[in-house]
């Protein structure tokens, strides 16, 4: 009876170590099941991962890659507009530059004494031929009144007719041309002719006065009236020596 219940004891250990076994063995490879799709999961959702972070990088690259392409559009034509800025103001510049020569030039080579002056009587220009006339410098004159080529009354005149016209636009003296008399550096005086005309289209107002030595023509005058006051007289003589005779 005993030898009976330890081969049943046996056997019955013997199936539940084999069962034992055939459950290891399962859970084994489920376990291994298990965690090779857990690994498969995981490479999955890394790649996933990739791709976005791929994705977001490219997409990343190409916005900067468009944004610097326009930055550097954008620069590229405002460096353009600022060269062709500065090429157009070069050549205003130059073509200015050229045409005050030019305007100079034919100035300085008018045989009348042109003086520019503004409102307030200032000299802006003085031409060679007025440095002639007068005996000043160009630059001992430029920024100075009027005035100082001008004996009293005339000097005081000027500045009224000027005070004149700014106040009420009437012109006295501008668009005539008058009989007076200019002074030297020296001091001394000699008789001209003054035109004066208002420069138009400048931003400031400007005046323009064309000046004229008459001197010579002064001189002929009164040689010729002094010529003809003798012959009147001769031919007032020789009556009356004639009336004498008679």
């Amino acid at each position: 009876g005993n030898m009976g219940s330890a081969d049943e004891i046996s056997i019955q250990y013997a199936q539940l170590l084999h069962g034992y076994f055939i459950y290891h063995d399962d859970s084994h490879r489920v376990i291994e099941n298990l965690n090779h799709f857990l690994q498969q999961e995981s490479s999955h959702h890394r790649m996933v991962l990739w791709d976005v972070v791929i994705s977001i990088m490219l997409i990343v690259i190409i916005v900067g890659i468009l944004f610097y392409r326009l930055i550097s559009g954008l620069v590229t034509y405002q460096f353009d507009l600022l060269q062709q800025d500065n090429v157009l103001r070069q050549q205003n510049e130059q073509a200015i530059a050229e045409q005050e020569k030019k305007l100079s030039a034919i100035l300085d080579s008018t045989v009348d004494a042109i003086i520019t002056i503004t409102e307030k009587g200032l000299i802006e220009s003085f031409n060679k031929s007025a440095v002639s006339m007068f005996g000043y410098r160009a630059e001992s004159v430029i920024g100075k009144n009027i005035k100082i080529l001008m004996p009293e009354p005339y000097s005081s005149e000027h500045d009224g007719y000027l005070a004149h016209y700014h106040e009420t636009g009437e012109k006295k003296i501008i668009g005539h041309i008058r009989e007076i008399v200019g002074r030297r550096i020296d001091g001394s005086e000699f008789p001209l002719h003054l035109s004066v005309s208002e420069v138009v289209g400048s931003e400031e107002k400007l005046f323009t006065g064309i000046i004229r030595d008459i001197s010579d023509r002064k001189k002929m005058e009164t040689e010729l009236q002094n010529t003809l006051a003798e012959l009147t007289q001769k031919q007032v003589e020789i009556e009356e020596e004639e009336r004498i005779a008679c």
